[in-house]
């Protein structure tokens, strides 16, 4: 890369903010730099003034770009262990949940039969306990019989209720299927050759 400056061997011309004339200074460092060499050359030409451009001439600076090597970093960046993608564990869940779809309806109508029987359990248990004398005993079983129809008719009736939110998302059953495969798809690619086959073998 090359930049221009105007000089006299000891000196070089910057232009001044306050007074925006170009005046000499003794240091590089605030010289002021032109991209082209014509430009450079008519500034001192055409801007500077007599008193000041005598012996002044156009110098051209090369720059050269040097890359440093940074040996801690590159055995840090050698040693660094490629992290594995992790479909296996994303495809799994896409898995179960194309699982738990396609099961839902079945599974919702069996609860719902399992609901109807244990509604005619808590029927009968009621008329059961109405209709019998019984003793403390007896009477703590009975109340026990029904207590646990009760809370098994809760156990299906919040199963029932969740698969009902499933089937209100209105998820595609096909579409997550499809989805799954594709990323078992992806987890299991291989490359394959296009003209040096020679090079890999095959398992």
């Amino acid at each position: 890369m090359r930049k221009y400056v105007i000089t006299n061997g000891d000196y070089y011309i910057r232009k001044d903010d306050k007074t925006n004339k170009y005046v000499p200074v003794h240091s590089l460092k605030y010289a002021l730099q032109f991209d082209g060499e014509m430009q450079a050359k008519a500034i001192l030409k055409n801007s500077i003034s007599k008193s000041v451009k005598q012996g002044y001439f156009v110098k051209t600076l090369e720059f050269t770009s040097e890359i440093t090597v940074n040996q801690d970093k590159q055995k840090e960046l050698c040693a660094k262990e490629v992290q594995q993608a992790n479909i296996g564990e994303f495809a799994d869940k896409v898995k179960d949940i194309a699982r738990v779809l396609s099961h839902a309806q079945t599974r919702k109508a069996e609860l719902l039969s399992k609901l109807s029987d244990i509604d005619k359990q808590v029927v009968d248990i009621e008329h059961y306990i109405e209709f019998g004398k019984f003793n403390a005993c007896q009477g703590f079983m009975a109340f026990k019989m029904l207590q646990n129809a009760l809370q098994q008719r809760r156990e299906y009736k919040r199963e029932i209720e969740m698969l009902s939110q499933v089937e209100e998302c209105r998820l595609n059953v096909t579409a997550i299927a499809t989805f799954a495969s594709k990323i078992a798809g992806i987890e299991n690619k291989v490359y394959t050759p296009r003209v040096l086959s020679e090079l890999f073998e095959t398992n």
